[in-house]
C-alpha cells in the first residue's frame, strides 16, 4: 500500500455517521485494510455545539471510546484520538477550551460553513447567479485564511469544500483566478507548520479530483509546501482508504506524507 495511513475517518460519534461504527470496530477495519495508522475525526463543529445545529457530540464517551481502541488495538494498529475541528475561529475561546480538555493526537482544521450561513451543502443554490457563487467563494477564502492562522491545528482539510457542492450545482471556478488568496493561506500553513490535506472524497463526490486538486496542489508546492497527510472523510468503514490509489496522478511532487512517528 503506498499510503500507510487514513488521517480523516468518521465513527458513530459525528452527526452525520448513520452508517458509520465506533472507534473500535472502525480502527480494526483499517487494520484489516492494512493501513499502520488511523486517525479517528469525528465532527467538532464549535458553531453547531454553540448554536445547536445538530446533536452535540459527547466528548467524553468519546475519548473513552478512542483510548479503549488504542489500547486493544495496540500492536496491530496505532489508533490517534483526533477531531475534526470545523469552524473553530467563529467561537475561539469555545475552541481552545476544546483543544486544551481533550488533549487530541490529530486535530483537522475544517471550514464547512462561513459565518451566518448554512453549511455548503445545505445551502439552496436554486436562484444562484455566477456572482453569487464567486462572492461566497471569496468570503469562504477570507474566513478560511483566519481558521489558517488559528493554533492547535496539525492539518488543514479538504480545501476546496465548497466546490463539491458547486459542481453538483452546475458551477465550476477557475481557480488560478484566485491564486493570490489561495497562496496568501498555503503560505500561512507553510510557515506554521502546519499540514496540508489531500482528501480523496472527492472521487466519490463526483469530483474527479481530490480535495484539493493539482491547481492548487502545484500552487502549494511552488511556495515551497511540502508536507501533506492524506484522508479519505470516511463515514463508514467501507470507505477507508477508498481512492487513494487515484492520490497518485496527483501527489507526484516530493511532498513527505505525515507520519504520526
Amino acid at each position: 500500500m503506498k499510503y500507510n495511513c487514513d488521517l480523516h475517518v468518521h465513527t458513530s460519534f459525528s452527526f452525520d455517521g448513520e452508517r458509520a461504527e465506533n472507534p473500535l470496530k472502525t480502527a480494526d477495519e483499517a487494520y484489516k485494510k492494512g493501513f499502520e495508522y488511523i486517525a479517528l475525526t469525528d465532527h467538532l463543529d464549535v458553531n453547531s455545539e454553540i448554536e445547536h445545529l445538530y446533536a452535540p457530540i459527547d466528548l467524553d464517551t468519546r475519548k473513552y471510546e478512542c483510548l479503549k481502541a488504542k489500547d486493544e488495538l495496540k500492536g496491530k494498529i496505532t489508533v490517534l484520538h483526533g477531531i475534526e475541528l470545523g469552524q473553530m475561529t467563529q467561537y475561539p475561546k469555545q475552541s481552545e477550551k476544546y483543544l486544551e480538555k481533550y488533549d487530541f493526537d490529530f486535530v483537522l482544521g475544517s471550514l464547512h460553513n462561513v459565518k451566518n450561513m448554512p453549511d455548503f451543502a445545505l445551502i439552496d443554490y436554486k436562484n444562484y447567479t455566477p456572482d453569487d457563487y464567486i462572492t461566497l467563494w471569496c468570503v469562504y477564502l477570507d474566513e478560511l485564511y483566519e481558521l489558517a492562522k488559528f493554533d492547535g491545528i496539525n492539518s488543514l482539510s479538504h480545501l476546496t469544500y465548497p466546490l463539491r457542492y458547486y459542481k453538483k450545482n452546475g458551477f465550476s471556478l477557475d481557480l488560478s483566478k484566485y491564486e493570490d488568496k489561495l497562496c496568501k493561506i498555503l503560505d500561512c500553513i507553510i510557515k506554521k507548520g502546519v499540514y496540508l490535506e489531500v482528501n480523496s472524497s472527492g472521487f466519490r463526490q463526483g469530483m474527479d479530483a481530490p480535495l484539493p486538486d493539482d491547481t492548487v496542489l502545484s500552487m502549494y508546492f511552488n511556495l515551497g509546501g511540502r508536507m501533506i497527510t492524506v484522508g479519505s472523510d470516511s463515514h463508514t468503514p467501507s470507505d477507508i482508504g477508498a481512492d487513494f490509489e487515484a492520490l497518485e496522478k496527483y501527489i507526484k511532487y516530493g511532498f513527505t506524507v505525515f507520519n504520526p512517528n
